[in-house]
Formats: C-alpha cells, structure tokens, sequence
C-alpha cells in the first residue's frame, strides 16, 4: 500500500527541515478518555458546546478525505438541550431518537439510541478535564 503525506510536511521535506506538524515534534493528539469514546454521534453532539459542519469529500488517492468550502461552527446551548430532553427516571435510561433531514418530510434519517448514563459520564469527564469552562 501506498501512503501519501500533506503538501505541508512534502515542501518541508523537499527543502531537507522537518515538518513544523510532526510527531517528531511532540505534536500529538492526546488519547481520547473511554467515557467519551464510548459515546455514539448524537451523544457526542447532545454534550457538544459547538457544533462544525463542513462537506467531507473523498480523495482520489490513498483513501483520505478532505474538506470542500468552508467550514461552519454552530454554538450549541447544551443547557438549553439538556433541559429539553425528557427527564430520566434512572441514569440507566434509554431515549430512542429519530432524526429527519427537514421537519416537512415523512421520513427518518437516522435512528439513534442515547444512553443517558453514558451522556452523564462523558459530561462528568469534560468537566473534570475543563473545569474552568
């Protein structure tokens, strides 16, 4: 298999230096705490302070994907969301979820489950990890 790198890191190399992004340079991504990697993608939106959209394309090569135009960033009220929800009679409690692309269509989307004891955890774990926010 072939691999490819980003226009970056290849002029960096061209011109012998090393790519200001590498993992050379102690730039990594920290692991992601299991009560957030748990969560599914609603979950993960439900507890989100801002929401991003952006149109993901594939890549001719290499199986990697891009982003096309612009992205945009949504603020999310969490406390206004979270309010909105049916309030749970135990932490243990599921929320079935149906999402439609347009209100006026007949359709669902997307089915989702939520687990409130896992949205609870990963809510906890931001928290604990940002408590100045």
């Amino acid at each position: 298999m072939q691999e490819w790198i980003c226009h970056t890191c290849d002029s960096h190399l061209i011109k012998g230096g090393m790519p200001s992004i590498a993992v050379a340079n102690s730039l990594q991504l920290a692991l992601i705490p299991p009560e957030l990697e748990e969560l599914n993608v609603l979950e993960r939106q439900l507890i989100a302070k801002i929401l991003p959209f952006a149109k993901i394309v594939a890549l001719p090569k290499g199986r990697q994907r891009a982003v096309h135009g612009a992205v945009v960033c949504v603020p999310s009220e969490v406390e206004t969301t979270v309010n909105s929800l049916p309030r749970p009679s135990a932490e243990a409690q599921l929320l079935q979820v149906k999402l439609k692309r347009k209100i006026k269509y007949k359709g669902y989307q997307h089915f989702y489950t939520v687990n409130m004891k896992n949205v609870l955890a990963g809510l906890r774990k931001l928290k604990e990890t940002h408590p100045h926010r």
